[in-house]
């Protein structure tokens, strides 16, 4: 699945170079701004899977203790 995901983000970045390329480095053109978008999204989607996916231990009850 990572692998996948992985592409999926490279598909998107090698998309929004070739837009901005197209609007001559314009950042600010609607269709950049989208294609950034929606590569932040999939990153971002990305990030929470990993999140989700580590585990956190518990904070010990000594440590709060006096």
């Amino acid at each position: 699945m990572e692998e996948r995901t992985t592409q999926r983000v490279e598909t998107l970045r090698a998309k929004l170079y070739e837009i901005v390329v197209e609007y001559n480095g314009n950042l600010l053109h609607p269709r950049v701004i989208q294609a950034s978008q929606c590569l932040d999204a999939e990153i971002a989607g990305m990030m929470l899977a990993e999140s989700h996916s580590a585990s956190v231990p518990a904070p010990s009850s000594t440590l709060y203790s006096n």
